[in-house]
């Protein structure tokens, strides 16, 4: 079940290592509207995005470097960026957002990820496969919410 988040404060240390992380988050989202959305508020946290459509397009160029995920940077592909967390879609075309999540997370147990639902009936048996420690986020959703549930995961 998803369970909107308390307003809590973030401490100003959650902050700092999310902003100190210097890496990209992947939005994915097959809504350009939300992905833009998302990645707009992301940036103004000092975060730069990489935006996605679905979970196939991610996997065709994520790379691991160094033991740690990495993602295209700009136009020239061979600049590289390590993925410092993701805002996943939990209804995808093809994979979903919650299949994306357990690869992400079987590389990089570590990755902070928050999934984003419109929660459709459906879509309630995908929640119950989710990573341990993965939040969902119900659309709309307050950015607060976001912030407080990415933030608080990087360590």
């Amino acid at each position: 079940m998803i369970k909107p988040l308390t307003q809590q404060a973030l401490s100003n240390t959650a902050v700092e290592r999310a902003v100190n992380a210097h890496g990209i988050v992947a939005v994915v989202d097959d809504d350009p509207h939300i992905s833009h959305a998302v990645g707009m508020w992301l940036l103004m946290q000092g975060l730069h995005t990489s935006h996605y459509m679905c979970a196939e397009s991610v996997l065709r160029v994520i790379r691991l470097q160094d033991g740690r995920l990495c993602l295209p940077y700009g136009l020239d592909s061979k600049v590289s960026s390590p993925l410092v967390g993701a805002v996943l879609d939990l209804n995808l075309p093809g994979t979903s957002g919650a299949e994306l999540a357990h690869k992400l997370r079987s590389i990089d147990p570590q990755l902070p990820i928050v999934m984003i639902t419109a929660q459709r009936e459906f879509e309630t048996e995908l929640i119950g496969q989710l990573p341990p420690n993965v939040p969902c986020l119900q659309k709309p959703f307050d950015l607060d919410d976001l912030e407080y549930a990415l933030f608080n995961q990087f360590v």
